[in-house]
C-alpha cells in the first residue's frame, strides 16, 4: 500500500546511522544551491512530505 510508509530522518549534523540508513528500502536527499551548508531536519522534512503529498494527492 502506497500510504503505508515510515520516514527516518538523519540528524543535522551526523546524517543518519550507518547501520539504520542500510536497512532503508531507499535514501533521498533534497539538493541544495551552495548558499547554505544544509537544512535543518524540520525544514527538510518538510520538503520531503510536501513533495510526496503533491505527487500522491487524491
Amino acid at each position: 500500500d502506497v500510504y503505508k510508509r515510515q520516514y527516518v530522518m538523519g540528524a543535522e549534523g551526523e546524517g543518519m546511522d550507518r547501520a539504520l540508513a542500510q536497512d532503508c528500502d531507499l535514501q533521498v536527499s533534497i539538493p541544495g544551491s551552495g548558499a547554505v551548508e544544509s537544512l535543518n531536519v524540520a525544514s527538510a522534512t518538510a520538503v520531503l512530505l510536501s513533495h510526496w503529498y503533491g505527487r500522491n494527492a487524491m
